[in-house]
């Protein structure tokens, strides 16, 4: 519930930040040597199946993105900068700020794992 969140974090007392401002901010988090800490995900053996676990992750990353669809339509434009939320590295983000952050870091795992493939291919093809 909204009254919560102002409750809980805050009203943002200034403008949110752009999505530069907050990937740099990110970033400089990063380049200081922030981690993901606990909320970085298990480490899992690889999947008996690779192409039923591919399915079933990009699946649930659908489902959830609709969700995120659906709970952004019900802010509006003038709200999205005033309730905020704590991110652990960056501290108190606006909804907008959250939204932005959560773009860039989509694509931040992604390059992630696009690095990752390429050395593997990389790797398989290497011989002694």
């Amino acid at each position: 519930p909204r009254f919560l969140l102002r409750l809980l974090f805050g009203a943002a007392r200034l403008p949110s930040r752009t999505f530069v401002e907050v990937r740099a901010a990110y970033q400089a988090e990063l380049a200081n040597g922030a981690q993901a800490g606990s909320y970085a995900p298990a480490q899992h053996d690889p999947p008996q199946d690779p192409a039923k676990a591919r399915q079933e992750l990009l699946d649930g990353w659908q489902s959830q993105l609709s969700r995120l669809i659906e709970a952004t339509r019900r802010w509006d434009e003038a709200a999205l900068d005033v309730y905020r939320l704590p991110h652990p590295l960056v501290g108190k983000l606006t909804l907008r700020e959250m939204l932005f952050f959560t773009l860039y870091h989509l694509g931040h795992h992604m390059n992630i794992v696009a690095a990752r493939q390429a050395g593997a291919a990389v790797d398989a093809g290497a011989t002694d």
